[in-house]
């Protein structure tokens, strides 16, 4: 359910006057919605790069790419981007709906780790699926964190 896609170009890395710290990250999840609209979001990717200029949308693209290329159907994709110097985290759970197990993935991007996770749930917030499983007691599990940047 995991991918790192790392982009180490060297015409990526020849960008003058970058800061050493900066960095692009992109993280794109596949979500499917059954026939009675619960959604599950079922695998994720994310690509990064040091420098901190990098189009943002060569980092999309190349974590869709990998989606696609490890799931058949991979549903409906939606990806988050992040520029600057910070942190980044992927949270997961799992919540019975229906008696099925619908998966929740949330990124979380900010200035520190604890600014990442505070922004995890900020697009699940509007997800019923992760609602339920809030209002539950039930916690995120961070499954993937590191540096944006260098």
């Amino acid at each position: 359910m995991k991918s790192v896609v790392k982009f180490s170009v060297p015409a990526i890395m020849m960008l003058a006057a970058v800061p050493a710290s900066a960095g692009t990250i992109a993280g794109c999840i596949a979500a499917n919605e059954d026939r009675n609209g619960i959604l599950s979001f079922d695998d994720y990717a994310v690509a990064k790069s040091e420098a901190g200029e990098v189009d943002g949308a060569m980092l999309r693209e190349a974590a869709e790419a990998e989606l696609r290329e490890r799931n058949s159907d991979p549903g409906r994709i939606t990806c988050q981007t992040y520029s600057g110097a910070g942190h980044y985290v992927v949270v997961a759970g799992g919540v019975e709906y229906n008696g099925r197990v619908r998966n929740l993935i949330g990124f979380g991007f900010g200035d520190t780790r604890e600014e990442a996770l505070a922004r995890s749930d900020d697009r699940l917030n509007n997800v019923l699926e992760y609602n339920t499983f809030n209002h539950s007691g039930g916690e995120m599990t961070v499954v993937e964190e590191g540096a944006v940047g260098g």
